[in-house]
């Protein structure tokens, strides 16, 4: 509905104006079955793209490529039966240690 306010609605998508893919946060985690493998090429591609690592598998990242893009991306530097996922968080994402 072109003009009217969607704030707050439920089931409205804001459209943010000036980017064509506005960012989005992905959680890639990872199985790594290969023992002894060496993964530096994927783990400094997760760096490179700007990820944080929140947990030993789990990384957040922010982008505006598709799960598609990533999961190509990340799943090509990973050894024979590497296990990759790549999920879209929603808006609030928070993680946490207890010391």
């Amino acid at each position: 509905m072109p003009g009217s306010q969607c704030r707050f609605a439920i089931g409205c998508k804001l459209v943010k104006f000036g980017r064509a893919n506005p960012m989005r946060k992905w959680l890639i985690g990872y199985l790594l079955q290969a023992p002894g493998l060496e993964h530096a090429g994927f783990f400094d591609a997760l760096t490179k793209a700007g990820a944080t690592r929140i947990m030993s598998s789990h990384w957040v990242l922010e982008s505006e490529k598709s799960a598609i893009e990533l999961r190509d991306h990340f799943v090509a530097l990973l050894a024979s039966r590497d296990q990759l996922l790549v999920a879209e968080l929603g808006q609030d994402v928070v993680w946490g240690t207890k010391d």
